[in-house]
């Protein structure tokens, strides 16, 4: 099993053995639902050291070895399809106060992690949704939540994500200020529909505007070929 991500190994080994146990079909499924979703009332570390300890024993009871091994990228034959893109954890430097000056104060940040949530202007992390469960995280997916009812939200989505996140905001009538590059994209049209107000916030070329981290701790300043606006939006009248 190659794989960059130790909970889908977690999951997989522990669905396999449960098979061994019970003959089940449908533990896997299960098991990496509840996981992926964070659907249990523990902390997530918590759920990963239980599903370790349930391996263990397993192991004792079916008389059998587990072996985990560390495979180089390079040589991983699952890295090109598991690894993301580091733009997807993409945010502003101090750029972003010139649009909490413009739009905020925000309370939401709602395409965030525990290591990219933006702050209000005393340094304190704003509310945010993560795409995973994320430490300190106030929900997860926001695709999956009401965001009609909220307030104050802000938002930079990935690029790949602009699209589905600005149906979102139509759909649920509701209001948020967008990080968005100022390109003509498929999205343009929703866009222009709910947009009240834009700012350009970086021009093109601009120099450590933006930053982002790969897996591997190193942080990578972003330049782009073409403006980044924040966009007021606003379905809800």
């Amino acid at each position: 099993m190659l794989c960059n991500n130790p909970d889908i190994v977690l999951c997989g080994l522990f669905s396999g053995a449960e098979k061994m146990r019970h003959g089940a079909k449908n533990n896997d499924n299960i098991s990496w639902h509840r996981l992926r979703h964070n659907e249990t009332n523990v902390p997530s570390n918590e759920f990963l050291t239980d599903i370790y300890k349930r391996l263990f024993w397993l192991q004792i009871e079916f008389l059998f070895e587990l072996k985990l091994e560390l495979v180089e990228s390079k040589l991983n034959l699952a890295d090109p399809f598991t690894r993301e893109d580091v733009l997807n954890d993409l945010r502003l430097t101090k750029f972003y106060f010139q649009v909490w000056n413009r739009f905020g104060p925000f309370q939401w940040d709602i395409m965030a992690s525990s290591v990219n949530v933006k702050t209000d202007t005393s340094g304190k992390k704003l509310k945010f949704f993560s795409r995973y469960f994320s430490k300190g995280c106030d929900r997860v997916n926001v695709f999956q939540q009401n965001i009609s009812t909220l307030d104050e939200v802000y938002c930079f989505p990935p690029f790949g994500l602009v699209s589905p996140i600005l149906s979102l905001l139509k759909e649920q009538k509701a209001a948020a200020t967008l990080i968005l590059p100022d390109i003509k994209a498929s999205w343009w049209s929703i866009l222009k529909q709910g947009e009240k107000a834009s700012m350009c916030v970086v021009k093109a070329g601009t120099q450590n505007a933006f930053i982002s981290t790969k897996k591997n701790g190193i942080q990578i300043m972003e330049t782009f070929a073409f403006d980044m606006l924040a966009v007021r939006i606003c379905f809800t009248q």
